[in-house]
């Protein structure tokens, strides 16, 4: 992050010229919509994590800005699935760090018809991968990453061959 400014972030009149984040500044450099003081707090946490060389958690930043966002702007931004014709297998980590996945598939499988969905315990942002990973915060724990990886490969495997006629036959392999 070196030479890059951050927003609230600042060589302030702590000991030795220690870093200080100012949630003022951050909120003042946020766009007028999401200018709250939740969404100030949680860009403030995220600049002094990345300043400190920390892993950033983006939930934090997702719900301020969720929260803060006017019910047009959160119907504008909305992905239209339930017109989608085809199947839908939604798969979600319930402890995903990034955004509110889990809720999000529960939500979109209660609106539609022809939707599975599988949420994965102890699993964070994606099945199978690290709980950390860039610098981000993913959530879940390593074994239930793995866990959950592995579980949403066979499930995926399985809703592929009930629908897929080469492969329910077992000719696809």
């Amino acid at each position: 992050t070196d030479g890059v400014p951050l927003a609230g972030a600042h060589r302030g009149p702590g000991r030795g010229g220690e870093l200080v984040v100012d949630a003022r500044r951050c909120r003042d450099a946020l766009p007028a919509q999401v200018r709250t003081p939740r969404m100030a707090l949680a860009v403030a946490r995220l600049v002094l994590a990345q300043r400190r060389g920390r892993p950033i958690e983006a939930g934090p930043i997702y719900a301020a800005a969720r929260s803060a966002a006017s019910a047009a702007a959160l119907d504008a931004a909305r992905i239209d699935v339930a017109s989608c014709p085809a199947d839908l297998l939604l798969i979600a980590g319930a402890d995903d760090r990034m955004w509110d996945s889990a809720p999000a598939a529960r939500e979109i499988r209660a609106a539609r018809g022809r939707t599975a969905g599988l949420i994965l315990p102890a699993c964070g942002h994606g099945p199978g991968g690290p709980a950390e990973a860039a610098g981000l915060i993913l959530g879940g724990t390593e074994a239930g990453n793995e866990a959950g990886g592995r579980r949403a490969a066979q499930v995926t495997r399985a809703w592929i061959e009930e629908r897929h006629p080469l492969l329910r036959d077992g000719q696809g392999q």
